[in-house]
């Protein structure tokens, strides 16, 4: 009984010890067609998603499979070498006869012997005839059968190109979908910070713009009213003036003319006269007033007529 042979192999990233009766040789062929199977079963991603327990039973489906076709092959292999042997026995079996009828010849009469040439010559041409017709007959059935197997992969591999055509189309729909969400959440994103910007800007403008036209007014109001309150301080301080002035010369006036009744008319006439110059101080500060209210409703106008242009602008 022969011994057995002990082999470290690695299957599957794993040491294993596999004794046997075969040479070590033998048992690392078998260790490296088990890891190019899971090799090509790693490459499919239907297969990586699959459990542990699946994936074993996967690839002992395949294993078997290739055991089966294998078989398959043999045994027609095997039948078409029966065939063979006994196409050749049969050809043996004529050539002996063919050497027999030779023999036979060489005790015949020339004649005869030319006559069972022929006929072994004809029969000859006949039988090789008939074995290329069945070496050409097999010859087509084998490329036939090639034939068959390339259509099948080549079908099998346009089933695997439309797979990956159509993986690829998914794939890039979902790229495409995530890029359009991402520029529009960018697009939004600095639509809102253009727009925080642009207030912000805005509201600092207006404030500025606020700003200067109230500085603006108060310094105009505040400079016509110190004009004004200036003006009218001095043509006061002259009225007061020239009032006392008058008063001196009536009063001087009346002690030289001793009169009691002159000096009345005079003093009437003088506060008459004073009267209407009061009048007209009142009638020219209620002038004065109404052009400050003119230019107080000048300046909100135009406040309100930049802020229109202002919100219009926004808009």
């Amino acid at each position: 009984m022969a011994a057995k042979n002990i082999a470290e192999v690695v299957i599957a990233g794993k040491v294993l010890k596999i004794t046997g009766y075969e040479s070590t040789e033998y048992l690392h062929q078998v260790a490296a067609y088990i890891n190019d199977k899971i090799s090509q079963f790693e490459e499919m991603e239907e297969y990586r998603k699959q459990p542990g327990d699946q994936k074993q039973i996967l690839i002992y489906m395949n294993l078997a499979d290739d055991f089966f076709k294998a078989s398959r092959q043999a045994e027609q292999q095997k039948a078409e070498l029966e065939k063979k042997e006994k196409e050749m026995y049969s050809l043996r079996h004529d050539l002996i006869e063919s050497q027999m009828a030779r023999e036979n010849l060489e005790h015949t009469s020339r004649e005869e012997r030319e006559k069972l040439e022929l006929e072994a010559k004809e029969k000859l041409e006949s039988v090789k005839k008939s074995c290329k017709e069945k070496l050409e007959q097999q010859e087509a059935e084998h490329l036939e059968k090639l034939g068959q197997q390339e259509a099948k992969l080549r079908e099998e591999l346009g089933q695997k190109e439309a797979e990956l055509k159509q993986k690829e189309a998914g794939l890039r729909g979902e790229l495409e979908q995530e890029y359009e969400e991402k520029r529009r959440a960018l697009e939004e994103e600095v639509r809102r910070e253009l727009q925080q910007d642009y207030e912000a800007q805005q509201k600092g403008l207006r404030q500025s713009i606020q700003e200067e036209l109230e500085q603006g007014y108060q310094e105009r109001q505040a400079s016509f009213e110190a004009g004004l309150r200036e003006e009218l301080d001095r043509e006061y301080q002259e009225k007061q003036e020239a009032f006392e002035q008058i008063c001196l010369e009536r009063m001087e006036e009346l002690e030289q003319d001793g009169g009691g009744r002159k000096a009345k008319e005079e003093l009437e006439r003088f506060k008459s006269a004073s009267r209407e110059e009061a009048e007209s101080l009142r009638a020219q500060i209620r002038g004065l007033r109404h052009e400050i209210m003119k230019l107080e409703a000048e300046n909100r106008s135009r406040g309100s007529r930049s802020n229109g242009n202002r919100s219009s602008y926004n808009n």
